[in-house]
């Protein structure tokens, strides 16, 4: 009896292993499969499709930041080149307005065309680049007088010009040109810009 009971003790014992190794095989076989299907020709199309979306995704937004980026600059080159060519009709303006002042102050001395002394005088009329214009003499003070005018030089742009004679012993002249792409009194304009030229000498 004792001898029985061993041995059914022994293969209750033998047992034990044996459902142990049925489970290790059977995890075994689940993780192959699972690995089979990981590598299957299904599980790698959804694999790629993923992945060529991702880098879909990833390249467009790339090309758009680099789009906005040189749209950017191309914008600011534009701004920048139409500065540049306001501010050259800007300057012509003010040169303008220098050799029209010179012409009539050194060419057309004898007209007396601009004051150089305080006594009250009737405005005079000049004429620059077909235009008509009046000379008026202002800010009247002890030691000089200023003789201002103003004509359109093209369409879009304006100058506006002084004449300063001094009184006293210096006798020097000024000529201020003060050139505008746009209207002179346009306060709308956010891209107006001036270009101002002086000349100064002593010949009264």
């Amino acid at each position: 009896m004792k001898e029985k009971k061993t041995y059914k003790s022994n293969k209750k014992f033998m047992g034990g292993p044996a459902r142990l190794q049925s489970f290790v095989l059977y995890c075994n076989k689940y993780i192959k499969s699972r690995w089979d299907f990981m590598f299957s020709q299904k599980a790698n199309k959804k694999f790629v499709g993923g992945f060529t979306l991702f880098i879909a995704i990833t390249i467009t937004g790339l090309l758009l930041l680099v789009g906005l980026a040189i749209s950017n600059i191309a914008l600011k080159e534009i701004i920048l080149s139409t500065t540049g060519r306001e501010s050259q009709i800007a300057f012509f303006a003010s040169n303008s307005g220098i050799e029209c002042a010179l012409y009539w102050d050194q060419k057309k001395y004898d007209q007396h065309v601009f004051a150089t002394s305080t006594w009250p005088i009737t405005p005079t009329t000049i004429q620059c680049g077909n235009n008509n214009m009046s000379v008026t003499k202002t800010n009247i003070t002890q030691t000089s007088v200023k003789n201002d005018f103003e004509f359109p030089v093209t369409n879009n742009s304006y100058v506006h010009v002084r004449v300063t004679k001094d009184i006293n012993a210096s006798k020097n002249t000024v000529i201020e040109s003060r050139g505008y792409n746009t209207a002179i009194g346009d306060t709308t304009n956010q891209r107006k810009l001036e270009r101002a030229i002086e000349v100064k000498y002593n010949i009264y």
